[in-house]
């Protein structure tokens, strides 16, 4: 990849992050990359083009391991740890993933979700997740709670520290280097969490 690309690539980003598709500029995004808009068009013919670049760097890897982990085998707890590690991994290659995402959803929800269950190597696994979580509520395995109030707790104890960063160092008076090792360490943290709030046998974890 060359570096006018990889300077595409990253401008785009931002743009995207901060606009939404819809928001975004074609020169906006060439003149943050330093280029004239028609060499940006020489490399992307369309803003559809740069977006879905972005996107799929974005999740190529990660909506196919999130599919595995959640349709495979194994407790939905185990299931639970495995996401969270791999949604971490992401996210800390990537920390300007939640906002893109995020502004994306509220500005077109249903373009986003159509190129984001595109990308699903099956059916969207997350509905068959929140059964295996009921039923193994059902069996005593775990506390029970709304399945999908989990799920939805998971999700925000993954992404929330990534989104609000700015605001969690200034009430909290912690530096980045402080945050980036509280970020390092959020798997252990969320698992520890997990094992003691829902699940029944901590004892033999």
């Amino acid at each position: 990849m060359s570096s006018t690309e990889i300077g595409i690539l990253n401008a785009a980003r931002r743009a995207f992050a901060r606009a939404g598709f819809h928001g975004a500029r074609m020169q906006e995004i060439a003149d943050q990359a330093g280029i004239n808009k028609a060499m940006l068009h020489y490399y992307f013919r369309s803003k559809e083009a740069l977006f879905e670049r972005v996107f799929n760097e974005a999740y190529s890897e990660f909506l196919p391991k999130t599919h595995a982990i959640l349709t495979g085998p194994g407790s939905a707890l185990d299931k639970i740890e495995q996401y969270v590690h791999e949604h971490l991994q992401l996210l800390l290659r990537r920390p300007d993933i939640p906002m893109f995402v995020l502004t994306e959803v509220h500005q077109d929800p249903d373009r986003f979700f159509k190129i984001f269950l595109g990308k699903m190597p099956g059916p969207p696994p997350f509905v068959g997740f929140i059964q295996q979580l009921e039923s193994e509520m059902d069996a005593g395995m775990l506390r029970k709670t709304d399945p999908r109030d989990l799920w939805y707790s998971v999700m925000a104890m993954v992404v929330f520290p990534f989104i609000a960063r700015p605001m969690m160092e200034k009430l909290t008076a912690a530096t980045p280097e402080q945050y980036d090792a509280i970020l390092q360490n959020r798997k252990h943290t969320i698992t520890q969490m997990l094992q003691h709030g829902i699940c029944n046998n901590t004892s033999n974890r």
